[in-house]
């Protein structure tokens, strides 16, 4: 089994820089084709002489938001994937999973290498829990609301692993030396070295890009989720 991996930031400028975090309003700005569709089986193939590998998601589309109406036949183009044994990995590359419905942004089908916006920021997956509807980003995390034009999202609860249980002592008590307090003056003192005072740090806090996604720890999470219909009716 062959095994390659292609970072987006190498791939799109030959230069180390990373997806740059952009604001809801610029992921819908910048999109070609907005549409909400079921996914459905992916298929990897050799692409330019065998030099990449590619997979093709077929969407069964339910609703046009942006751009035109694509045909019976519409697919997304992805780099990357597995054909038998070789594998394409590119970190952060979306991930359709067949049958589940997404509202997806997209930007150079067929031309980038995610044609998602912002190449994997602008992909929600629509889940139906209980009564009422969420979405999800790439990461599993709920979609709280939208706040300064940024995504707010829901952190999960902090697992808390059991300890172990805790061993029994070894029963049976020993006596003590007859002249305890004599041993334990004639002990040598280690020697506590004095610890220097600590310098404060020079240069400004780094600070976060305006367009990062805000994130809400499960104790501060009131429960609140925004609706598709909600999401849509905010980008109007």
């Amino acid at each position: 089994m062959r095994i390659f991996l292609l970072f987006p930031a190498l791939a799109f400028f030959a230069l180390r820089t990373t997806v740059v975090p952009l604001r809801v309003s610029e992921i819908q700005k910048k999109s070609e084709l907005i549409f909400v569709g079921v996914a459905g089986k992916g298929e990897a193939r050799f692409e330019d002489g065998k030099k990449t590998i590619r997979t093709y998601v077929p969407f069964r589309v339910l609703k046009v938001l942006k751009g035109n109406a694509p045909g019976k036949d519409f697919k997304l183009r992805l780099e990357g994937g597995q054909v038998g044994k070789d594998i394409l990995r590119i970190p952060g590359m979306p991930k359709f999973i067949e049958g589940r419905t997404y509202l997806c942004f997209v930007r150079g089908n067929g031309k980038n290498l995610s044609p998602i916006t912002g190449f994997w920021q602008g992909l929600l997956e629509i889940r139906t829990l209980g009564k009422r509807q969420v979405l999800v980003n790439q990461k599993g995390l709920e979609l709280i609301g939208v706040k300064d034009d940024r995504f707010v999202f829901a952190l999960p609860k902090a697992k808390v692993s059991k300890a172990p249980p805790a061993k029994k002592a070894p029963s049976g008590v020993k006596p003590a030396h007859p002249d305890v307090e004599r041993l334990e003056r004639e002990l040598p003192r280690p020697r506590v070295p004095e610890k220097a005072p600590a310098e404060p740090q020079k240069g400004p806090k780094p600070k976060l890009h305006p367009a990062t996604p805000i994130y809400v720890p499960a104790n501060r999470d009131r429960g609140i989720r925004m609706s598709l219909d909600a999401f849509l009716k905010g980008m109007e």
